[in-house]
């Protein structure tokens, strides 16, 4: 798609699975952002992205993760809380990854969307109104946070 599509940005938004707890290919031990093992792999996989994705010369726009406070849900196939994933530290630490191997490559900008989303809604980044699950955001909010990141875009000042 990259290929045939040519874009100047591709924007990606990578969070919830990217806090949780893992274990990495070859290693039997489960690992969580701030893990010096984890963290190294967790950099290889965001520069491999970042390789495919600018590779047709598009401009890679990685958002920071806002973060999570998953609400229980039976429907879609939750188990109970609490959710470790939604410890701020890991957020933290996921977002800091992300702007150690941007700050290594001139094809990426990191754009702050926590703090935009601080800025725009009256509940933060955790507004119940805009991310109902706490998690995903709503139509309308996917469409505010398009709103606000397209004039950056469009003027190409990112």
């Amino acid at each position: 798609m990259l290929a045939e599509r040519r874009p100047d940005y591709v924007v990606v938004l990578s969070c919830l699975w990217d806090v949780a707890e893992r274990r990495i290919p070859g290693d039997r031990t489960w690992r969580i952002p701030g893990d010096p093992v984890l963290d190294d792999w967790l950099r290889r996989s965001i520069g491999e992205s970042i390789d495919v994705l600018a590779s047709t010369g598009a401009r890679v726009v990685w958002l920071t993760c806002p973060y999570i406070s998953p609400v229980y849900s039976p429907q879609n196939f939750m188990g109970r809380g609490p959710y470790k994933e939604a410890d701020p530290a890991r957020t933290d630490r996921w977002n800091q990854l992300v702007r150690e191997v941007a700050a290594t490559r001139p094809e990426v900008v990191v754009w702050d969307l926590a703090g935009l989303l601080e800025r725009i809604w009256a509940g933060g980044q955790l507004d119940p109104q805009q991310r109902p699950d706490g998690v995903h955001f709503t139509e309308q909010s996917s469409y505010d946070v398009i709103a606000a990141l397209a004039p950056d875009l469009a003027s190409r000042s990112l």
